[in-house]
């Protein structure tokens, strides 16, 4: 890796040439000086901001150059330099933004839908809430267009990035990933952000291997005035209001920001049917003062609370789609005449902030200190000495009745065939919760509640300090750097929410009839702590670095991390007698990381550019990684799970002419020490007659990302644009990794191998094409229609039904005979959906009143009303070669793959007054 990054720094350092000389010039509005406009150099990295004279300074080889110039509130300016000697152009007037750009800019965040964030079921969160503010044609596409189908590019998982928002890291201890709904519903707040995707140079962190988006939140980085929003959708909520009024700095020096919204529905869709049960309940609000105490330094004080409450959907099998259709949703039913969901997802986590920025000439310092407390909640229906209530519990559907019917005569047994065909009526008309009947068999009981609700909570607090600073060093090199250090300390337990009518709920498992906490009551109430209760306590610190050259036509940096990450675990419970260490606390596990990166942009000439990264990233694993069962024991997981380590390169063409503009990027990035975590029932290890819940993780798992990516648009005339992406990719295991499993009866298995190698990563799209065509009226409408095919997507795979288990009857423990290796091929086929397209459209229109601006917004996604699904995963329950078998006979197996059904078509329509 050295010898590269050398050998890489010889070459920028080769290409280096040339003097610079300056080239200086003012911006105004035609009557006032506007400070704070942004001059970038396009197609290159550098750029600058004018002072509050309005004035600005480039350093700059001779050559031919164009000037981006925007501020916010005005049209963008660009404009052509021949830079031949010391320069002085004349006023740059910037013109107030029209109505076709304000139509334009509206709330278009629409891309990461509340029913696409984490959750428990294998729903993976997507990182299109990270491109929805990309410039690139490529990433806007993935963003907005791509995301109904969870495209990742370059097969990412979210926590690839870093998201910071004033300054503060926001990708959570226990995962990694960011937790979006943290600022839902204010996008008028979140404005103010700077984002690099992939490898790149950044001010405000080292970031990922994707790279990192940074939100400020500060009078002076959002539009001035009031504006006011109201949406209409028949997504996951009805309607959505937002107020924000912004002073912008005031001439006291002063600057205020106060924005809400409110975001609801009940449940139903309205126009075009979608996924029902979708209860949605959420507000939020941010407020942030600052004070410009002088020309060199300013104080920043930062507050954004977002409360979300919302009904989860769930993965379908087949059987159970062909059934309910797509827009099934068994986790709701009537409650007395009211919608219920059982699956509820609770986020209250406010955040606030202080920042305090010191700039002068061209040294800046800034300092965050931010504290972040709140809760994450996950309900989920509880039951003892009863079944499963849940509507497409294995045993209420249909095909399981010929699928695992014990009867004698084998195949095509009528007895079988008619139980199922009664199935299916029982199914129709019990396909929805029934609350009511949960409520009767708890007034039975004689006050023990036979069904209660309980809830997963999550109950943080993060304290975090950082300082991050520039400078100029000379005229062709700058420095970047920081430090920060966090504090993450977390309360997780499961609670009694409801007891649906009873007056106690037995503390007991239900696989394993033991106590959950040997020294606690039996009985549970409202508000009791149950099942596990840990607390963990997280630092989390790291320093980097970063300079950046300008020589010539070259403009390179290199860059750096170290970072320390140490984790502990204190158990509340004394849990059963497998989990003999669940109390006490757990001892440190840490991880010392080191990683790198370096870059190079290369104009051959202002228009045509190459560009170069490479990286070596190491990233501590996940908190809940580290041990075998977070939930019930201190135990760490041996000591060979490492960091994980990812080394990446990408190289692009960059062509930027009037035009026509595009970028064609190659890119590959292998990945080592990946690890997983899982959580499933299972009969395929312990027997029918001892199944139990695994908790499983998946250590040193390699994998090999590799692919090419290209988006072009192309201006036909003055108001029509066409525009195209393509994206070819390819997501493999290269290795077969090792599984550790623990269960009620044992607390963690010796390793197995789980033969992985050539299997595809899985759950996203690998090939995207997408073709686009776009109008822009001079009378302030636009339309734009995209149409998007999606092809290679493969569903996620289950490591554990991919090793030697499978070949062994779980009862005796002996390997079956006369075992067929075609049909264990076929059993273990990873299954690929079907090609998709996709037709979207979205419209804009703007009037000017007497100096504001009312602008419409509306987008039609999925204009066909295809019926398709989005992605899956597959189940584990049923792992050896036998009862596999056994599993399909009917041609609908009752284990089989789950899968997320995408929306039928859906609009999304927002009104805009900005005053």
């Amino acid at each position: 890796m050295k010898s590269l990054i050398f050998s890489f720094f010889m070459l920028t350092c080769s290409l280096a040439f040339s003097q610079h000389v300056p080239l200086k010039g003012n911006v105004s509005d035609g009557k006032t000086a506007l400070p704070e406009a942004r001059i970038v150099v396009e197609g290159q990295e550098q750029h600058t901001v004018s002072d509050f004279r309005g004035e600005f300074e480039l350093l700059l080889p001779k050559g031919l150059y164009t000037l981006e110039v925007t501020a916010k509130g005005y049209l963008t300016k660009k404009m052509p330099v021949e830079l031949l000697s010391a320069m002085e152009l004349p006023t740059i007037v910037l013109e107030k933004e029209n109505h076709t750009q304000a139509a334009q800019q509206i709330d278009n965040t629409i891309s990461i839908s509340d029913e696409q964030l984490d959750d428990e079921e294998g729903n993976p969160e997507m990182i299109s809430g990270f491109l929805q503010s990309s410039q690139d044609l490529y990433f806007r596409r993935a963003a907005y267009d791509f995301s109904s189908v969870f495209y990742r590019p370059r097969g990412y998982q979210s926590n690839a990035a870093t998201v910071l928002v004033n300054g503060v890291t926001m990708n959570k201890v226990e995962t990694g990933r960011p937790q979006w709904s943290n600022w839902g519903g204010l996008n008028d707040a979140m404005r103010g952000q700077v984002i690099i995707t992939g490898v790149g140079a950044s001010e405000s962190d080292f970031g990922g291997v994707f790279g990192n988006t940074s939100y400020t939140i500060a009078p002076s980085e959002l539009r001035n005035g009031l504006r006011i929003t109201g949406t209409a959708t028949n997504r996951n909520y009805f309607g959505r209001g937002m107020v924000t009024y912004n002073t912008g700095t005031l001439p006291s020096g002063w600057g205020y920001m106060v924005s809400g919204s409110y975001r609801g529905g009940n449940g139903k869709t309205f126009l075009v049917p979608n996924t029902e049960g979708m209860v949605y309940q959420a507000y939020g609000a941010a407020a942030a003062v600052e004070y410009k105490a002088s020309p060199y330094f300013k104080t920043n004080l930062m507050g954004i609370f977002s409360y979300n409450n919302r009904g989860k959907s769930a993965p379908l099998t087949q059987e159970a789609i062909a059934l309910g259709g797509r827009n099934y949703n068994p986790n709701w039913g009537y409650q007395a005449g009211a919608l219920r969901n059982a699956k509820m997802k609770r986020i209250a986590e406010p955040l606030f902030v202080l920042s305090n920025t010191y700039q002068k000439g061209n040294t800046k310092l800034t300092a965050h200190l931010g504290y972040q407390l709140g809760q994450v909640g996950d309900t989920r229906l509880q039951y003892v000495k009863s079944q499963n209530p849940e509507p497409t519990y294995y045993t209420n559907m249909p095909t399981y009745f010929y699928n695992m019917y014990d009867a004698q005569i084998g195949e095509g047994d009528p007895l079988a065939w008619n139980k199922t065909a009664q199935q299916i009526d029982y199914f129709y008309s019990h396909k929805q919760l029934e609350w009511d009947k949960l409520y009767l068999a708890n007034s039975l009981a004689g006050g023990e509640s036979m069904f209660a609700l309980s809830e997963d909570v999550i109950d943080t607090q993060t304290l975090t300090a950082n300082i991050l600073g520039s400078t100029r060093l000379t005229p062709n090199i700058t420095l970047n750097g920081g430090i920060s250090y966090q504090h993450i300390g977390t309360e997780n337990y499961a609670q009694i929410n409801d007891l649906l009518g009873g007056q106690y709920f037995l503390n007991k498992s239900y696989f394993s009839g033991d106590n959950y906490d040997t020294a606690e009551n039996l009985r549970l109430g409202v508000g009791d702590k149950y099942q596990y209760y840990y607390k963990t306590h997280t630092q989390r610190a790291h320093v980097f670095g970063q300079l950046r050259f300008k020589y010539g036509r070259a403009d390179f940096y290199v860059a750096g991390r170290v970072a320390h990450t140490d984790y502990e675990r204190e158990g509340m419970f004394a849990d059963n007698s497998v989990y003999t260490d669940s109390k006490g606390m757990s001892g440190q596990r840490y991880f010392n990381t080191i990683s790198t990166k370096a870059g190079l942009t290369y104009s051959i000439t202002g228009r045509h550019i190459l560009q170069f990264n490479t990286g070596y990233f190491e990233e501590a694993q996940p908190l809940n990684n580290v041990f075998v069962n977070i939930r019930n024991s201190n135990s760490i997981l041996p000591a060979r799970i490492q960091p994980e380590s990812q080394l990446t390169w990408d190289g692009s063409y960059i062509i930027r002419i009037p035009s026509f503009k595009a970028r064609l990027t190659g890119y590959a990035t292998q990945i080592k020490h990946s690890s997983e975590k899982s959580y499933f029932f299972t009969q395929s290890r312990l027997g029918d007659e001892s199944a139990g819940f695994l908790t499983q993780t998946m250590l040193d798992a390699e994998k090999l990302h590799f692919g090419m990516e290209l988006g072009a648009e192309y201006d036909l005339t003055a108001s029509w644009k066409a525009s195209a992406v393509v994206s070819l990719n390819q997501y493999t295991y290269t290795n077969n990794p090792l599984l550790f499993q623990s269960s009620d009866k044992r607390l963690v298995s010796e390793p197995i191998v789980s033969y992985l190698k050539d299997y595809h990563a899985g759950q996203a799209p690998e090939h995207v094409y997408s073709l686009g065509i776009e109008y822009q009226s001079p009378h302030y409408w636009w339309v734009a229609l995209t149409a998007n095919y999606f092809d290679k997507n493969y569903i996620g795979i289950a490591p554990s039904l991919r090793t030697e288990n499978i070949y062994l009857d779980p009862n005796t423990g002996s390997r079956y005979t006369n075992i067929d290796e075609d049909t264990v091929r076929n059993l273990l086929h990873q299954e690929r959906l079907p090609g998709l397209f996709l037709l979207n459209a979205t419209a804009g229109k703007s009037w000017r009143i007497k100096g504001n601006f009312l602008n419409v917004f509306a987008s039609v996604n999925n204009l066909l009303n295809t019926q398709y699904k989005s992605n899956g995963f597959e189940q584990a329950r049923k792992g050896d070669y036998q009862a596999m078998i056994k599993d399909r006979k009917s041609g609908y197996p009752t284990f089989g793959n789950k899968y997320f059904t995408g929306y039928g078509t859906s609009f999304y329509l927002n009104v805009t007054l900005s005053l």
